[in-house]
């Protein structure tokens, strides 16, 4: 008989004690029934909410069906199905956002554009519960709708204290409804148009931009002002823009003089670019030139001549449309100021070369479509606007509501304007 050997360590092991985990030890009966109705409560908010976006998408799809008067709508037929006979197809509004700003995302229909329903903005928004709606493409095919319970551009918009490297340094033109910043290197600053009754914040807009151009190292910018009303060249007496600068209506056949020489100034420059090239490169030897023509109507009027042929009026207006024709290729930058931007003022060509555009509050309408083709919804609301808001369109911006920088030290924008100016510019 074999013997058999019994180790007890071979043996089972005893099995170990247990140790009870979290989950089993005891819960009072009010911490479960807590975080039970804290996840009931949390999803019947979030139901609620659904419910409170999905009432919306109902409440706008329905504006754009019914309330605009079905101009938003398309028609068709069909034959042949379950629903044969006359079909009517409606904008979609496939997603809600409850921002603030509430946004909505809506299908267009095909063949649509932003346009056809900026027309309807303002009907939008009173039915919506806004004083605004901002209309932008999110995609092709989509819009996207802004709904804003209030203006958020009565808030003061104060210039930053930012100084330029240079021309290719950006200037700051202002902020819209939504927070996004507007900037543009000074260099594509080509042309600007500015429109605004007075009081309507045009000047201080000029004030800002030149005290940005002034902040550029010495020498890279000349900042030259045809002004009836001397304003603007006051500040500047012992610099070197001064001799670029005219003012004053007691001979305004001088303000032509000034032209006749940024215009020779240009030829110049043009004839002297190299091979391969046709731009000038800006540098302290060849300065950026900002033309500013403040109140170019009232310069107009104090050469008045009529339509006369050879006129002061008429070499005026030829030797500015050459200065925004060809200024660009030979670092000159033009700006026209003036109350309306209408056909007898300024001149489709060059109205056409302004390609920064911005207009501030103005009487009717048609001086805003005149700057910003078929935008007649936002003329008509823009005519009550507040001091400083203007609407701006340039490349890769159809249209958009900005509030404009403000400069102040106490004293007012332009003690403000005079101080920067006085310690800016080179002497």
């Amino acid at each position: 008989m074999a013997l058999v050997r019994i180790d007890r360590a071979v043996k089972q092991a005893p099995v170990p004690a247990i140790v009870p985990s979290r989950a089993l030890v005891p819960v009072p009966w009010w911490r479960v029934d807590i975080h039970r109705y804290r996840r009931r409560i949390a999803r019947l908010r979030e139901l609620r909410a659904h419910e409170a976006r999905q009432h919306r998408a109902w409440q706008l799809q329905d504006v754009l069906a019914n309330v605009t008067g079905s101009e938003l709508c398309q028609y068709g037929y069909s034959v042949g199905c379950r629903n044969a006979g006359r079909n009517v197809y409606t904008p979609k509004v496939i997603h809600v956002d409850d921002g603030p700003p509430a946004s909505y995302l809506v299908k267009m229909l095909p063949g649509q554009s932003v346009e056809v329903y900026q027309e309807h903005s303002a009907v939008i928004a009173d039915w919506m519960g806004g004083i605004r709606a901002r209309l932008t493409l999110d995609s092709p095919g989509y819009l996207r709708i802004d709904v804003l319970k209030s203006d958020p551009l009565l808030e003061t918009v104060d210039l930053p204290a930012l100084a330029m490297s240079g021309p290719e340094d950006l200037v700051f033109l202002g902020v819209d409804e939504l927070g996004s910043i507007y900037r543009i290197r000074a260099v594509d600053l080509v042309h600007l148009a500015v429109q605004g009754a007075t009081g309507s914040g045009k000047s201080i807009f000029v004030y800002c931009l030149i005290t940005q151009l002034l902040t550029m190292p010495a020498g890279e910018v000349l900042v030259a002002i045809s002004d009836v009303s001397g304003l603007l060249p006051r500040p500047f007496v012992g610099t070197i823009h001064e001799p670029w600068q005219v003012s004053g209506t007691g001979d305004p056949v001088r303000h032509i003089d000034l032209l006749e020489v940024l215009v020779s100034e240009m030829d110049h420059r043009i004839a002297r670019l190299p091979e391969r090239k046709d731009q000038v490169t800006l540098n302290s030897d060849t300065p950026l030139i900002t033309v500013i023509l403040e109140e170019y109507p009232g310069l107009l009027r104090a050469l008045d001549d009529g339509k006369r042929a050879g006129g002061a009026v008429e070499r005026c207006r030829r030797l500015v449309g050459r200065l925004v024709s060809e200024g660009r290729k030979a670092g000159i930058r033009v700006a026209i100021l003036c109350n309306r931007a209408e056909a007898a003022v300024m001149e489709a060509f060059t109205r056409e070369q302004c390609v920064v555009r911005l207009s501030f509050r103005v009487s009717g309408g048609d001086s805003i479509e005149m700057l910003h083709p078929g935008y007649r919804a936002e003329a008509e609301a823009h005519a009550t606007a507040p001091p400083g808001v203007a609407l701006l369109s340039g490349p890769g911006v159809p249209i958009a509501r900005i509030k404009s920088p403000y400069i102040d030290q106490g004293e007012g924008a332009y003690a403000a304007y005079w101080d920067v100016v006085v310690k800016l510019a080179t002497r």
